[in-house]
């Protein structure tokens, strides 16, 4: 190793681990990020649910009837 090389330093140590740890270090900042992006893309999709071919009340009643 060069001797200018600064020398290494513990990655226990409390202060370097603060100053090196970034947003992605965060699961709560990557899961906010990614479903951000999701919920972007999938508004530009529009999605709707697919008319019913049935008798949509019709098939509830039966529904909740059933034991």
């Amino acid at each position: 190793m060069p001797r200018n090389h600064p020398k290494r330093t513990d990655d226990s140590d409390p202060a370097l681990r603060d100053l090196l740890r970034f947003p992605a270090d965060h699961k709560w900042y990557r899961n906010r990020a990614i479903g951000r992006l999701l919920l972007e893309h999938l508004e530009q999709f529009d999605p709707r649910y697919p008319k019913a071919d049935c008798d949509v009340a019709e098939c509830r009643e039966r529904l909740l009837r059933a034991p």
